[in-house]
């Protein structure tokens, strides 16, 4: 009789990965979120401060150059495209919501995931992203 292999058991733990800037006024800003490589990432939520609306982002996975969010042409860094505004995308913690994600998101572990964020309210802008979610911790099986 042939022995198989343990297969490796997955415990989720709860993580919480943050993006923060500050944005000069009318101006971008770029801040990257590196997943820490002992677990991929699975995001169920993603939450935002920011000081004033008039924000947008811009998400591109750095590995593969793999873009998030894409303008309507269908085509990443189309002249003008500066992203999304920033409300869209993530509920705010001063309404005390977070945005679930309705199909969790895994991030792999040590993947970059590159924000570019615009101003275009003619103010410094402060902005904190929050992706609360899981560690995806491997457990070699027995």
């Amino acid at each position: 009789m042939t022995q198989q292999a343990a297969q490796p058991t997955i415990v989720k733990y709860p993580r919480w990965l943050i993006v923060d800037a500050v944005v000069p006024l009318n101006a971008s800003a770029g801040a990257n979120l590196q997943i820490p490589n002992d677990a991929d990432f699975e995001s169920w939520w993603i939450a935002a401060f920011r000081t004033d609306a008039r924000l947008k982002v811009l998400i591109q996975e750095t590995g593969t150059q793999r873009s998030l969010i894409y303008p309507n042409t269908g085509v990443p860094g189309s002249a003008g495209f500066t992203g999304m505004f920033i409300d869209l995308l993530a509920g705010l913690v001063s309404n005390n919501g977070a945005f679930p994600i309705t199909v969790p998101y895994v991030m792999p572990g040590s993947r970059i995931y590159a924000h570019t964020f615009t101003d275009t309210s003619g103010a410094q802008n402060t902005v904190e992203l929050a992706y609360i979610g899981y560690a995806l911790l491997q457990i070699a099986g027995s």
